[in-house]
């Protein structure tokens, strides 16, 4: 081969229609969402975070799955359209990842960093708040951080390890705290009312 071959490091499975040539997942979205469509791992999952006493969910609304390669996890700075509903609740398999929160209006006097290079070693706000996400953990997130704050990851840093080994590492809180990111990482992000 004398070229280099471009390999898709994402694939993305929801019901929530995005764009022309997609395929929705046979659960559907919004008030058309079936849940005894969603294979049974995923509706158990479903299941168990509605039973928790630390949550008053409503209906299912969303169910997403992202699968990422490579140690190449980011995520752009959005918020998740309104009509996933109103907590969301996000469940990380496979790799440790820190994501991030980031004012979707900067405070007066903060400026919002764009180079993806400056995004790396400093985040896009100095007003950005890192939650580590451990792999098998969850995240939920509801009232002004579902709605007001957009969450993202950040690229990651490329560090060299003894023996001369490159990684891929996030960092959390401050760019000398490093978490090493697995090669891959799935999220199963379930949207409620």
């Amino acid at each position: 081969h004398g070229g280099t071959s471009r390999r898709v490091n994402n694939a993305r499975v929801t019901g929530r229609y995005e764009r022309p040539e997609q395929r929705c997942a046979p659960w559907g979205y919004g008030s058309d969402l079936r849940e005894e469509a969603l294979p049974e791992h995923m509706r158990r999952v479903a299941a168990r975070l509605r039973a928790s006493p630390s949550f008053a969910f409503g209906a299912l609304r969303d169910v997403t799955i992202n699968r990422r390669l490579d140690g190449f996890f980011r995520l752009d700075p959005h918020v998740d359209p309104s009509g996933d509903g109103d907590s969301v609740v996000i469940v990380n398999l496979l790799s440790d990842v820190v994501l991030t929160f980031t004012p979707a209006q900067a405070p007066e006097g903060v400026a919002r960093r764009t180079s993806m290079a400056e995004v790396c070693q400093r985040s896009w706000t100095d007003a950005d708040v890192d939650c580590l996400l451990q792999r098998r953990a969850a995240v939920h997130f509801t009232g002004p951080a579902r709605h007001t704050w957009m969450h993202a990851i950040r690229s990651g840093l490329l560090v060299q390890v003894e023996g001369g080994e490159d990684i891929v590492c996030d960092w959390w809180g401050q760019s000398d705290y490093l978490i090493r990111r697995e090669p891959e990482r799935i999220s199963i992000v379930f949207a409620f009312e």
